[in-house]
């Protein structure tokens, strides 16, 4: 198997775990509430203050290994600014029909902060997987 195959297989079993672990439990109503959902990025406008920070951070790094499988699956680990940049908007996409389940589920709170925290993982996994394949190829 080639190594980009593996990749494919690898970011497509990490998303159906990102869906799967982000609408735990799935309890989910027939339409969406999007009174719930916390409109303004990064900042926490029930409690007035910014977001979580752990919870910032939690999903920065749980979009990075996606972000390294979305650069070698695609093939763009050797141009790292494109790599990161896709990546990013795909993060962000995939993020954003998460926050979409959400809204489904009372449980669970949607919230744009999730969604530019993930991107911004994903981004930083691609350009960390572009930027060692730049430098191994060098050597």
């Amino acid at each position: 198997m080639k190594p980009r195959q593996l990749a494919a297989i690898a970011l497509g079993a990490f998303t159906l775990f990102i869906i799967y672990g982000t609408t735990i439990p799935l309890d989910l109503q027939v339409a969406p509430d999007f009174d719930s959902v916390n409109w303004t990025p990064l900042w926490d406008s029930k409690r007035n203050r910014i977001w979580s920070i752990p919870d910032m951070v939690q999903n920065v790094l749980f979009f990075i290994p996606w972000g390294v499988f979305f650069a070698h699956a695609t093939n763009l680990h050797r141009r790292p600014i494109v790599a990161a940049g896709l990546a990013g908007l795909a993060g962000a996409g995939l993020s954003s029909a998460v926050e979409f389940l959400q809204t489904m589920s009372p449980s669970r709170i949607a919230s744009t902060t999730d969604v530019v925290t993930n991107g911004f993982g994903a981004m930083l996994g691609a350009l960390g997987a572009g930027s060692v394949a730049l430098c191994c190829a060098r050597r």
